[in-house]
């Protein structure tokens, strides 16, 4: 089929393209109004080890417990991911963790307020020391890196939102009139 065609079949059905076009971009506005505006805070931690070994055993241990904490690194981001310790915060709010290197953690805590944020992310590092603590004499912590970021609003952009709408709904009308054309309705 040649390109003349393709625009010939695409004029017949210009009502349609026009309707889902516009369909995309009423959905795409509706979606960005009625999304909720969240706020986000960041801090950056480090998985350490409390203990402080002897002085007779002061180089062997403090290797064996800095590689003990380097290797609990993915143990805690599974841990603060897990449903149970998400349902113990009892907060309102979401809580995401990233790994940024061995003994490096990030976590972002997600809520309608920004005081809300403050109080979820250190509430979260606060209930995972305690429990670590009565895990078997675990002696790993999570240790605060530099000052959290400022809480800041996660908005999502209308001109974004409405291109990627405008775009979506063409794509859909030419799906469906190619659909259309093939099997011949």
């Amino acid at each position: 089929m040649e390109f003349k065609q393709y625009l010939e079949i695409i004029k017949k059905n210009m009502v349609f393209v026009t309707v889902f076009t516009l369909g995309g971009l009423a959905l795409a506005l509706i979606s960005t109004k009625n999304l909720s505006k969240n706020y986000i805070q960041n801090q950056t931690f480090f998985v350490a080890s409390q203990a402080t070994p002897t002085a007779t055993l002061q180089q062997s241990t403090t290797y064996y417990m800095e590689e003990e904490a380097r290797n609990f690194t993915d143990t805690t981001v599974a841990l603060i991911q897990s449903p149970d310790f998400q349902n113990d915060l009892a907060q309102k709010g979401s809580i995401s963790i990233k790994k940024n290197g061995p003994q490096v953690i990030t976590i972002t805590a997600s809520t309608k307020t920004p005081q809300e944020a403050k109080i979820l992310l250190k509430g979260t590092v606060l209930s995972f020391n305690n429990k670590l603590a009565s895990l078997n004499n675990q002696q790993t912590i999570l240790k605060e890196v530099g000052t959290p970021s400022a809480p800041s609003q996660r908005i999502l952009s209308k001109k974004v939102a409405a291109t990627a709408g405008l775009f979506l709904g063409l794509a859909a009308s030419i799906l469906a009139i190619s659909l259309k054309t093939y099997f011949k309705l």
